[in-house]
Order: structure tokens, then C-alpha cells, then sequence
């Protein structure tokens, strides 16, 4: 994780319950579990096809592709989310995830132009809208940075869907946002792509990550444990 952001995890066996899943993610340091919507009594969020009204709209709870992103953009600073671990209880035909290091995206922009970190840095790039989260709640618009760094060091903040985003309108950060799609579009030689089995995970301190449509099963439906921590993994750990 030190090195990547990220840690491909095989459990010796498949029925891993999710107690087990939250002490391992607590041996690591992901202690601060953020209870977002649609988790359950645990803190772990079942990641299946939905039926619900509640859940049905959002893609994650489908079959469809889900672009690039990190979890939990949406939320206040308060709640920025550090670290996330993803665990398959059962798979499916396709559904295969990707993964690119944060770090590496925000190196090759400065790379090329030091003023695109800038302008994607300001506390108004990106804006998310005010939305009934159809639980009842009205989440309010948050604005803030693709980028910002603090004690923990770099975090990203960021989201490819086209529909109830705001950019900021600025030159500059436009043309910082088509450089930023070109990297993920086309470094694929930098993006991991792994097709979790049962009893494997991902551990990461919320890496840019996505997943490929899937060919969904009533009767042996994928089905993944994810949770999301509002602290990053202790970078002081020995292996």
C-alpha cells in the first residue's frame, strides 16, 4: 500500500464473515468507519443488484459499468473518505475492476503542466448538486478540490460521470480536466485490472478505481462487502 495505494488480498477460505473482514481493514489502521448510505449494522455496505427505490438509481447497486471515481466524493470535508477495502463473497460472468494510483495521475499533470495541479486544487473545482438521497434526506451541494494534500498525505477527490456535476468555469481547469481524461483514458499500462474471486479483496487508501458491467444472475448474484474509513492505511506498518 505504501508503495501503490493499494493491496490485492487472498483469504485462505471463502466464507470470510465480516467481522473478520473489519479486523483485518483494523489491523491495517482503516479504523474510522464512515456508515454511508445503504450500510448495514456492521458499517459494511452490500455491494449487489438492488431492487429498491432507495438504491436501485445508483449504479453501483447495478449490473452497468462504473466509471472512474473515488468513493465518497460527494461528502463534506468532515467525512472525506481515505481508505476503502472492497471484499467478493461471490462473483460473476465479467465485472472486472480497475484501479489507477492517485499519486501517479497527480505526478503525470504536474509532469506536464504544474498549473493544471493548481487549478484542480482550487476548493470550487468540482461541485456536486444538492440531491434527495430517496431515503428521505436532502443531501446538500458540496463543493471542493480534485486535489488537496494534509496530514495524511495526498487525497483525490473525483468522479468521470457527466450528469449533476459542476466544474468550475475556468480556462484553465478545463483544459486541467481533458488532461486528466487522457491519462485515464489512455496510461493503461498504469491501471491494475483484476477480477476478484471469492475470498479476495482490495485494501486502499481510495485510489481511483472503477468496475466493467456485468452479466447479472438472480440465482448466484455477484455479491461484495465494501467499506469506506475516513483515515487512510498507517503507512508505518512493517510487512
Amino acid at each position: 500500500v505504501a508503495d501503490a495505494n493499494m493491496v490485492i488480498y487472498q483469504c485462505r477460505r471463502t466464507d470470510v464473515d465480516q467481522n473478520s473482514i473489519l479486523q483485518l481493514a483494523q489491523q491495517i489502521g482503516l479504523r474510522q468507519l464512515d456508515a454511508n448510505l445503504g450500510a448495514n449494522a456492521t458499517g459494511l455496505t452490500e455491494i449487489c443488484v438492488r431492487q429498491t427505490a432507495r438504491l436501485q438509481r445508483y449504479i453501483p447497486y447495478s449490473a452497468r459499468r462504473l466509471n472512474w471515481h473515488t468513493d465518497g466524493y460527494y461528502q463534506p470535508p468532515s467525512r472525506r473518505i481515505r481508505g476503502m477495502l472492497l471484499h467478493c463473497m461471490r462473483d460473476a460472468d465479467g465485472g472486472e475492476n480497475f484501479f489507477i494510483d492517485h499519486e501517479i495521475v497527480f505526478g503525470l499533470l504536474y509532469r506536464e503542466n504544474p498549473a493544471w495541479v493548481t487549478a484542480l486544487s482550487h476548493p470550487k473545482t468540482m461541485t456536486v448538486p444538492a440531491n434527495d438521497d430517496a431515503g428521505g434526506k436532502q443531501r446538500a451541494a458540496q463543493s471542493g478540490p480534485v486535489f488537496e494534500v494534509d496530514s495524511e498525505g495526498l487525497n483525490m477527490r473525483y468522479t468521470a460521470r457527466q450528469k449533476n456535476i459542476r466544474w468550475r468555469d475556468n480556462p484553465l481547469t478545463q483544459k486541467a480536466l481533458v488532461a486528466l481524461k487522457e491519462i485515464l483514458n489512455n496510461q493503461r499500462h498504469l491501471v491494475v485490472r483484476h477480477h476478484l474471486c471469492p475470498g479476495q479483496g482490495i485494501l486502499s487508501n481510495n485510489l481511483l478505481h472503477g468496475r466493467q458491467a456485468f452479466n447479472h444472475s438472480s440465482e448466484t448474484p455477484r455479491f461484495l462487502y465494501r467499506g469506506r474509513f475516513l483515515n487512510s492505511v498507517n503507512r508505518t506498518l512493517k510487512s
